[in-house]
C-alpha cells in the first residue's frame, strides 16, 4: 500500500511540474516602438513586430497590431486572433476583451463566455470582477458617468446591487459607494451600509485605533507619500519611462489622461486605474508606465502608515 501511495504521488509531482513548465513566463520588451517577447534571461523568442505587447499571464501573452490585439500561447503559436479593439491578460482563466465599444470575457480557448455587455469591466481576481456600465439614473446614483457592480464568473452581479462605485478589492469584500454613501460589499452577497458616526469616529480616533485599510485623498493626508527624489524624479520618470505607442501615432491618437492609484501603506504603487479614458492602447501604456515606478516613502496619518490616494496627467502629444 506504501509503494502505491508513493507512486500516486510521483505520478502528481511530475505532473504538477509538467503543467508548471508548460506555461513558461514570457516577457515584453520594447525597442524603437516594437515590442518582442523574451525569456526570463532576455533571450528574444520573437521578433520585434507588434505595436503593443504585455507580460505573458497563464501561459498567453496579449499582443496589438494595427489597434487589434489577439493573444500567442507558450510557443508563440497564434491561439486567438487579433480582432478585438481592447484585451486584458489572463487571470483566473479568463481574459476581458472589447468589440464595438462593449466588454466581456473569453476562456483560453477563445470561446465568449460572458458576453460583451459592459463599458468597461476589470480582470478576474479570486474569482471576482468589477463591471461598469452607463449610469441613466442620476437619482440613485448621481452624476457618477457610470454606475459599477461585482460580477463573479457566472456574471451573477454579487449582492443584486449596483453603485455609484466599486473599488479596493479586500480578502472577503469590496468597498463601495452610491452618492456620498459608503458601504462593504462582501463577496458572499452581504452588503452593508457604513454609518455616519462611524465615518466621524475613525476621523477623531486614536493613533492605535485607526484602521490599516483606511484610503486617505493626498489632498489631506498629514505626511504625503514621496517619491524616490521627490516630485521633479516622478515627472522626469514618468517623461523618460512612457513610450508612444506605435499605432496611437500612427492613428494620430493623442490627448492627456489622468491616472489614479494608491501607494499602500508599505509603499508599493496598487489599483492603478484612468479616470478619462482615450483609447485602449493609450491607457495601457499609462497604466504600464505608473505600474514600473519603484517604491514610494509611503505616507502617514497621526504616525500610522496609511494608504493614500494619488492621481497624474500623462500627455500623448503628436509632434
Amino acid at each position: 500500500m506504501k509503494k502505491i501511495t508513493l507512486f500516486i504521488l510521483l505520478i502528481l509531482s511530475i505532473s504538477i511540474v509538467k503543467t508548471k513548465a508548460q506555461e513558461k513566463n514570457y516577457f515584453a520588451k520594447e525597442k524603437k516602438g516594437k515590442y518582442c517577447f523574451v525569456d526570463n534571461k532576455g533571450k528574444e523568442k520573437t521578433k520585434y513586430k507588434y505595436s503593443y505587447a504585455e507580460d505573458f499571464s497563464e501561459g498567453y501573452g496579449v499582443f496589438e497590431e494595427k489597434l487589434k490585439f489577439g493573444y500567442l500561447d507558450s510557443k508563440f503559436k497564434l491561439v486567438i486572433p487579433a480582432e478585438y479593439d481592447d484585451a486584458g491578460a489572463f487571470n483566473d482563466g479568463l481574459a476581458y476583451v472589447c468589440k464595438d465599444g462593449k466588454y466581456g470575457y473569453i476562456d483560453k480557448k477563445g470561446k465568449i463566455v460572458i458576453d460583451l455587455q459592459y463599458d468597461y469591466i476589470s480582470s478576474f481576481k479570486d474569482g471576482f470582477a468589477i463591471a461598469r456600465i452607463r449610469n441613466t439614473d442620476t437619482l440613485e446614483y448621481g452624476k457618477s458617468r457610470y454606475k459599477m457592480a461585482v460580477i463573479n464568473k457566472n456574471n451573477e452581479v454579487i449582492g443584486n446591487k449596483w453603485f455609484s462605485s466599486v473599488d479596493n478589492q479586500h480578502e472577503d469584500y469590496f468597498d463601495a459607494k452610491i452618492k456620498k454613501e459608503r458601504y462593504y460589499l462582501y463577496t458572499n452577497g452581504e452588503v452593508e451600509l457604513i454609518p455616519e458616526k462611524q465615518k466621524d469616529i475613525k476621523e477623531v480616533e486614536s493613533d492605535e485605533e485607526i484602521e490599516e485599510e483606511v484610503e486617505v485623498s493626498f489632498a489631506v493626508i498629514e505626511d504625503k507619500p514621496e517619491y524616490p527624489g521627490g516630485q521633479n524624479a516622478l515627472l522626469k520618470y514618468i517623461a523618460e519611462n512612457t513610450k508612444y505607442p506605435m499605432s496611437a501615432k500612427e492613428n494620430g491618437i493623442k490627448g492627456t489622461l489622468y491616472v489614479k492609484f494608491v501607494i499602500s501603506k508599505t509603499g508599493e504603487v496598487i489599483n492603478v486605474a484612468v479616470i478619462n479614458p482615450i483609447s485602449p492602447i493609450i491607457n495601457k501604456e499609462a497604466i504600464r508606465v505608473i505600474k514600473s515606478m519603484p517604491k514610494w516613502k509611503p505616507g502617514k496619518q497621526r504616525g500610522k502608515f496609511v494608504n493614500v490616494q494619488y492621481v497624474v496627467p500623462i500627455s500623448f502629444v503628436l509632434h
